[in-house]
């Protein structure tokens, strides 16, 4: 992300693999180079990043390393690889201390927050470890304005000193064009 105080709306950019140079894109293109990137892969990881920019005027100038969640279940041999790789990826970036950890966990039972366990243990005071509270829709019968805080702190279970909120994203329905800019 960058700041860009003389842009006029979002400008979103993918690094081209060959040449390195920035490329201009609609945000509906960069998700199609990011899925594409993905499938790509079939049924393994690769240390090489695909390379997003996005510029505005409303964005703050950060650096973000999207990674592949843990893969705690496999049932077979390719994906419990593919797991053990995942694991060995997110693992160095982990363990870099320079690096802040958004670790994201579905809202619900704070003990079953396995990704928060890894992140305890390469920072057990959770010093760089942000908690992303997600999925709260699921419980959206249960929220109220009284509760909703209760929700994102895990209903007294998580750690006082833990950094932690919930985050919506925007949503427009597939095959649509998204309805404005919102970076």
């Amino acid at each position: 992300f960058r700041n860009v105080p003389s842009g006029r709306g979002s400008q979103w950019s993918v690094r081209n693999r060959v040449t390195n140079g920035w490329v201009d894109h609609s945000v509906q293109q960069v998700m199609k180079i990011i899925g594409d990137a993905h499938q790509e892969l079939g049924t393994s990881v690769s240390t090489e990043p695909v390379y997003v920019r996005v510029q505005s005027p409303w964005c703050v100038d950060m650096q973000v390393v999207d990674l592949p969640g843990f893969r705690d279940f496999n049932h077979d041999h390719t994906r419990q690889h593919l797991a053990s790789d995942i694991e060995r990826m997110n693992e160095s970036f982990m363990a870099d201390p320079r690096n802040v950890m958004l670790c994201v966990e579905q809202a619900g039972d704070s003990a079953t927050m396995a990704t928060l366990s890894r992140c305890r243990k390469v920072d057990p005071y959770f010093r760089r470890t942000i908690l992303i509270r997600n999925k709260l829709d699921k419980f959206y019968k249960d929220l109220t304005c009284d509760n909703v805080s209760k929700w994102v702190d895990g209903f007294g279970d998580l750690p006082s000193e833990l950094v932690r909120f919930a985050l919506t994203l925007p949503w427009w329905p597939e095959d649509t064009d998204c309805p404005g800019d919102f970076a």
